[in-house]
């Protein structure tokens, strides 16, 4: 019987919080025990980059990159489609299943690895699906392969695992796990010996560390993934993206206006990136206007608000989380 050894690979997509986990990691097991892993979509702004090098000289552990090859508009222009808050195929093809197929060789040469992610408390409710994700791919043990979010927290001296996020329920075990909410974690974690991290990645890169942030957080972006054109975002986002990159918005309506009507001309369907909400003309039981979603294109949205003094609707149907990319 083949005996694993246990190898920490940190989630190393290239921001502040993935960074300060790649550091926890190497501090707690051992650099010799510790792998970065940057998953790269071809698609970073060129500053990520720096701050992943000087991250990873600061921590003391070189960087493992795993890479499709190919680009986010490679996906979209393949499959006609580009996503949206909801889903997005380039995240699951150039991120969730190179790190699937990084996992197995691991596996093939005897290393179990133990997977860690910069997910904080703040958006706790992501992490129950990256743990549902990584139980139900990952094939070669009946019980997955295990996360750890350290800067969620800690119990009992280790960062929080899949387990004992969703502890004292079978969601995990579930065909479909319910979407989740911040509050119902929390609740799981109060059941527990639970130790909230309360560190600020930012600033101790900053004054600890003394590195420089990546450019984009310092524009006022949320995340730093994708040079600003991730499909996941919102329309705070993109009028954000409109007033500091405008030839990166013009890039992406373009590609979003190209996708579109060759998936009209295929089918009669429309996709965006972004949506708004329309009143249906009917009433519910309560006499209230019935609304539903509609597609909503970053052409239209520049036309009508960004450039055409329109109502402002970044407020409508957005978010306010960053990017939610499945690792």
């Amino acid at each position: 019987m083949l005996e694993y050894r246990t190898k920490h690979v940190v989630m190393f997509s290239g921001g502040a919080g993935s960074s300060w986990v790649g550091k926890y990691v190497a501090d707690k097991y051992g650099w010799e025990n510790t792998i970065l892993l940057h998953t790269d979509t071809k698609w970073e702004d060129e500053d990520n980059y720096r701050f992943m090098k000087e991250c990873a000289f600061h921590i003391g552990v070189g960087i493992t990159t795993v890479a499709d090859g190919r680009t986010p508009e490679d996906i979209f222009r393949k499959d006609l489609y580009f996503g949206n808050f909801g889903t997005a195929p380039c995240s699951k093809q150039l991120k969730m299943n190179q790190t699937f197929e990084y996992v197995q060789d691991l596996l093939g040469k005897g290393v179990k690895p133990i997977l860690y992610f910069g997910i904080d408390f703040s958006e706790v409710r992501r992490a129950p699906r990256i743990a549902y994700n990584y139980k139900h791919n990952v094939d070669v043990f009946e019980d997955g392969i295990e996360v750890r979010f350290p800067l969620i927290g800690e119990i009992d001296g280790n960062p929080v695992n899949g387990e004992q996020l969703l502890y004292g329920t079978d969601y995990l075990n579930e065909g479909n796990m319910p979407r989740m909410r911040n509050e119902l974690v929390f609740e799981c974690l109060e059941k527990q010996n639970f130790i909230k991290c309360d560190a600020n990645p930012k600033k101790e890169i900053v004054e600890e560390w003394e590195v420089p942030l990546p450019r984009m957080y310092a524009l006022g972006f949320k995340h730093a993934n994708c040079a600003g054109i991730c499909v996941k975002a919102g329309k705070k986002h993109y009028q954000l993206l409109h007033k500091v990159w405008k030839h990166k918005y013009d890039e992406i309506e373009k590609i979003e206006k190209e996708i579109n009507d060759a998936q009209v001309a295929k089918n009669g369907r429309r996709y965006t990136i972004l949506s708004k909400t329309e009143e249906t003309g009917e009433l519910d039981s309560k006499g209230n206007p019935k609304k539903r979603k509609i597609p909503y294109s970053l052409e239209e949205y520049r036309t009508e608000v960004l450039e055409g003094g329109s109502c402002d609707l970044t407020n409508d149907d957005d978010n306010e989380n960053p990017c939610e990319c499945v690792f």
